[in-house]
């Protein structure tokens, strides 16, 4: 029974096609994309490319991620710096007052 279970194709948490998957459950090529996001990031401490190089290679690999594939992000979205929302609350150290 074990081994049929391991026959049928998963389903890739990234583009949704059905197929073999890794261990982050995306699909061969969703995850080559992931790699390459991550190197243009710098993300080096999520990267399998960047584990096995010499930490002085990095962004010589990161560079040549950028010049076959371009700068722009493939299955990633940069996160954005939180900005803080101005509400209309009362003035700090100022304790509300129930009526």
């Amino acid at each position: 029974m074990r081994e049929e279970w391991e026959l049928w194709d998963r389903q890739c948490s990234a583009c949704e096609r059905y197929g073999p998957l890794d261990d982050m459950q995306l699909c061969q090529e969703c995850g080559e994309k992931m790699e390459r996001d991550l190197l243009r990031l710098r993300e080096w401490d999520y990267t399998a490319t960047a584990f096995g190089l010499p930490p002085e290679r990095w962004e010589e690999a990161r560079q040549a991620v950028i010049t076959e594939y371009g700068a722009a992000m493939e299955l990633l979205e940069p996160s954005q710096p939180k900005t803080k929302k101005k509400g209309r609350g009362r003035p700090p150290g100022q304790l509300h007052r129930g009526g």
